[in-house]
């Protein structure tokens, strides 16, 4: 009789074998270094169009460590300068604006690297543009009207205009003898100009000066403004007779500065006696006689008043001798009274 026959499965065996070799093949258990991400800071800053601001770059640094950084990617609408170390972890850069109106924003990628073990990380600055604040600009910086005659009116045309980046609004303040012609408001936008006009009436004669003041939402500002006031006519300012008793005749001559006729009222005080009106024919002279009344008086001088409307020129006027309080006539000179008892008149 034949044994039997015994089968054995190598199915184990060779899954087994197979589980055993990857450990046979594994080294030795050894610790492996630890790498982290650099981390730094985000920041944000804010720069007026055309200007400069500073942008701080920061990292987290072990006590032993030193940040290192590098810009990734520059800004669109300006310029970096820099880096400027402050410490182990932060360095500033200067970012400068190219001063273009075309975005309200601009941004700088740096890559920051915090440890010699660390991998290279990110940061981001973000700088908004402003626009820069209304400015008032004046042109020209002073108004000067000249001579003019008392009674007329002289306008200057005065420029004015917003040099800045916001809307410029204000309100404009002229005393007497200036005035604005129209209202006194206005509004601007950037760059923006407008003109305005400034009346000079002069009230008397002399120099005037004063200040157009501008009081908007940015600031104060003025403008310088002077004129002198002068009377359409000429006329002495003192005339005398002759100094004899008896005089009673004086002549004087009026110009007439102006280009057309020129009617003047004349005022006088006794002794002294003129005519109540004379006219100037345009840039001409006329002649105003004077006389003083027959009788005796103690003035010295009196004031004559001569007008042409708005103004008023004073002439002082000296005065002959007057005549003697009292006249008498006699053949020879000598008055007899013959004789005269006592105790009588």
């Amino acid at each position: 009789m034949a044994p039997p026959s015994i089968k054995i499965s190598t199915a184990p065996l060779v899954v087994f074998l197979l589980t055993l070799i990857p450990l046979l093949a594994a080294p030795k258990n050894e610790s492996l270094p630890v790498v982290s991400p650099s981390i730094g800071y985000n920041t944000t800053s804010q720069v007026e169009r055309g200007g400069a601001c500073e942008i701080l770059v920061r990292g987290i640094v072990m006590p032993r460590d030193t940040a290192e950084f590098k810009i990734e990617k520059g800004p669109s609408h300006g310029s970096l300068e820099g880096p400027r170390r402050v410490g182990r972890d932060t360095a500033i850069y200067l970012y400068r604006h190219d001063g273009s109106g075309k975005a309200a924003s601009d941004r700088v990628g740096f890559k920051i690297k915090t440890g010699a073990t660390n991998t290279w990380g990110r940061v981001t600055a973000s700088i908004d543009i402003l626009p820069p604040p209304s400015r008032l600009e004046t042109q020209p910086g002073t108004l000067d009207f000249g001579e003019v005659p008392i009674g007329e009116t002289r306008t200057l045309p005065l420029q004015i205009r917003n040099s800045g980046g916001s809307l410029l609004q204000g309100t404009m303040e002229a005393g007497a003898p200036w005035s604005i012609e129209g209202p006194g408001g206005f509004e601007l936008a950037e760059s923006r100009a407008a003109s305005l006009r400034v009346i000079f009436t002069p009230d008397g004669p002399g120099t005037r000066e004063g200040r157009l003041g501008f009081k908007t939402n940015s600031a104060k500002d003025h403008v310088i403004v002077r004129g002198e006031g002068v009377f359409r006519f000429d006329a002495p300012d003192r005339i005398a007779f002759e100094n004899q008793p008896g005089t009673d005749r004086l002549e004087i001559s009026l110009t007439n500065r102006s280009k057309v006729e020129l009617p003047l009222s004349i005022e006088v005080r006794p002794p002294l006696t003129a005519a109540n009106s004379i006219t100037l024919p345009p840039g001409g002279n006329a002649t105003l006689r004077l006389g003083v009344e027959k009788r005796h008086y103690t003035e010295k001088s009196v004031e004559m008043k001569i007008s042409d409307g708005p103004a008023i020129r004073t002439v002082r006027v000296n005065l002959p001798p007057p005549p003697a309080l009292l006249e008498w006539a006699s053949a020879s000179g000598i008055l007899d009274l013959g004789e005269i008892p006592p105790r009588h008149i």
